[in-house]
C-alpha cells in the first residue's frame, strides 16, 4: 500500500514538473511589481560550443566548473576559460537507470546523485571510480541538497505520506541529526510548497526557495529558521489543484491545472542569494524580458532585495542553468557555455 502510494506521489512530482515546463507564464499582464534594474553588472569573456549535450551545472570547486549529462553517472568538466575539458564517471554503470526525478551536486572528486523517487541518495568518486548507496529514506523525498562536509539535508515524506520534513542526515553514521517542519500547514503530500534547496557553505546558511509562492526561507545547519523573505512579486497564494484520473488502468492522483512558477532556478554565493524569476515586472519593456533571463538579488543576511540584472539569450536560445562562482557568472544554453565577468555595483 505504502509502496502504491510512494508511485503515485512520484506521478505528481513528475506532472507537476511537466506542467511546469510548459505552462504559459503570465506576463501579458501587469504582474503588480517592480524591479531596481541597473546597469548591467555582467561583461561578456568567452563563449564556447558545446561538444556533448549538457543538462545543468551542479558544482564549482578550484576554478572548474561541473555539469551533468543525459546519463547521470557521467560530469562533465570545464575550466573558467572554457578552454580544457574533461569527461568523468563516477561509478554507476553504464546500463543503469535513475527512474524519475533526480539531482547531482559535484563536489570533486566526489558527486552526490539524490534519485527521489527510489528512494535513495548515492555517493561516487571519480578518482577512486567507486559508487555507493550512501542513504535510502524511508520514503520518496522532493528535494536534496549535500552540506560540506558531513551532511546531506533532504525534503522527504513524514510517515504521513501527506506533509513533508526536512531532514539532516550525517553521511557517516547515517543518522537524522536534525529535523524540521517549516511550514505549518502543508496539502497534497506537501507538494504544494514545492521549492528548491541551495546550501551556501561561505555563511553556512541553507536556503528553501518556494516555486510557486514569492518566499524563501534561511536556516542555520540545525534547520533553525532565521527569517523568512519574500521575491519582489506579490504572487503570496497560489493554491494547488489536484484530482484522481485514469493513468495506464490506475487512478493515479494528478493536478488538475497548470500553477503560475514563480522561480526558476536559485544560487547562493558572494553573500546574495540569485533568483531566476519567470515573472515579467511592471516597468520592465516586454522585448527586454523575453530576449534575457532576469535575475533578482537578495542579500544573505537579512534578506532584502538589492538589485536585478539581465543574463542574455545567446542565438535565441533560452537559459538552461546559471551559476556565480568568484567573479563569473557561468551560464548554460542549450548548445553553448558562456562566462561574463560579475562587475558588483
Amino acid at each position: 500500500m505504502i509502496k502504491n502510494i510512494i508511485a503515485i506521489l512520484a506521478g505528481v512530482v513528475l506532472v507537476l514538473f511537466i506542467l511546469k515546463s510548459t505552462a504559459r507564464l503570465p506576463n501579458e499582464k501587469p504582474n503588480g511589481f517592480k524591479r531596481k534594474l541597473t546597469v548591467n553588472p555582467l561583461m561578456p569573456l568567452k563563449q564556447a560550443p558545446l561538444k556533448v549535450a549538457l543538462e545543468s551545472i551542479c558544482g564549482t570547486k578550484s576554478g572548474d566548473i561541473y555539469f551533468t549529462t543525459p546519463h547521470p553517472g557521467w560530469l562533465i568538466r570545464l575550466d573558467t576559460t572554457l578552454t580544457r575539458q574533461d569527461t568523468f564517471a563516477f561509478g554507476l554503470p553504464a546500463h543503469h537507470e535513475i527512474p524519475g526525478a533526480h539531482e547531482t551536486v559535484a563536489d570533486a572528486p566526489r558527486a552526490f546523485l539524490f534519485a527521489n523517487n527510489i528512494p535513495a541518495v548515492y555517493s561516487g568518486n571519480w578518482e577512486q571510480q567507486s559508487f555507493d548507496t550512501l542513504y535510502q529514506p524511508a520514503n520518496t523525498f522532493s528535494r536534496g541538497v549535500y552540506m560540506p562536509p558531513d551532511n546531506i539535508v533532504l525534503r522527504v515524506l513524514d510517515s504521513s505520506l501527506q506533509r513533508q520534513r526536512l531532514q539532516r542526515i550525517n553521511i557517516h553514521t547515517k543518522h537524522i541529526e536534525a529535523e524540521s517542519d517549516l511550514f505549518a500547514t502543508q496539502q497534497n503530500g506537501g507538494f504544494d510548497r514545492d521549492g528548491l534547496l541551495r546550501y551556501d557553505t561561505a555563511t553556512k546558511r541553507l536556503f528553501y526557495i518556494e516555486l510557486y509562492r514569492n518566499a524563501f526561507y534561511c536556516m542555520d545547519t540545525s534547520l533553525r529558521l532565521l527569517y523568512t523573505g519574500h521575491t519582489i512579486d506579490t504572487l503570496a497564494h497560489n493554491p494547488i489543484s489536484v484530482q484522481w484520473v485514469k493513468w495506464e488502468n490506475e487512478k493515479r492522483l494528478m493536478p488538475a491545472k497548470a500553477r503560475t512558477s514563480v522561480t526558476q532556478d536559485a544560487v547562493v554565493a558572494n553573500g546574495y542569494l540569485f533568483v531566476l524569476s519567470n515573472l515579467k515586472a511592471d516597468n520592465e519593456r516586454g522585448w527586454i524580458f523575453n530576449h534575457n533571463a532576469v535575475v533578482d538579488m537578495y542579500r544573505v543576511q537579512d534578506g532584502s532585495y538589492y538589485g536585478s540584472f539581465y543574463i542574455p539569450r545567446y542565438n535565441d536560445e533560452k537559459l538552461k542553468s546559471f551559476t556565480v562562482y568568484n567573479d563569473r557568472v557561468v551560464a548554460l544554453y542549450t548548445s553553448q557555455v558562456a562566462t561574463f565577468k560579475w562587475q558588483n555595483q
